[in-house]
């Protein structure tokens, strides 16, 4: 399954960064397990005084066994960021602001 960086906010023009991933290839994953740190920041043409920036933590909503893992970990929100599991579909997770 892939583990996908979820769409967070409804803003196209989005940058994600995911920080701290605590998972390795080979590794169990078991539901609630705490995944990573994400941090969303909305682009702007224009500069703006205080960004829109949201953080919260990516939380495994099932179990699976870690298969690959990303090298690159910023990119746009729906960005695949490992694959879990040799099922099909999307690995469910949740986003928890802080």
């Amino acid at each position: 399954m892939q583990l996908r960086i979820p769409v967070a906010l409804q803003d196209e023009n989005v940058k994600c960064d995911v920080r701290g991933l605590e998972i390795e290839v080979g590794q169990q994953i078991n539901s609630g397990d705490y995944i990573a740190e994400l941090r969303y920041e909305v682009l702007s043409d224009v500069p703006l005084d205080c960004p829109v920036v949201l953080f919260g933590d990516l939380i495994a909503q099932a179990g699976g066994t870690v298969i690959s893992i990303a090298t690159e970990l910023t990119g746009p929100m729906g960005m695949v960021i490992a694959e879990i599991g040799e099922e099909t579909g999307d690995f469910p997770v949740t986003f928890e602001t802080m």
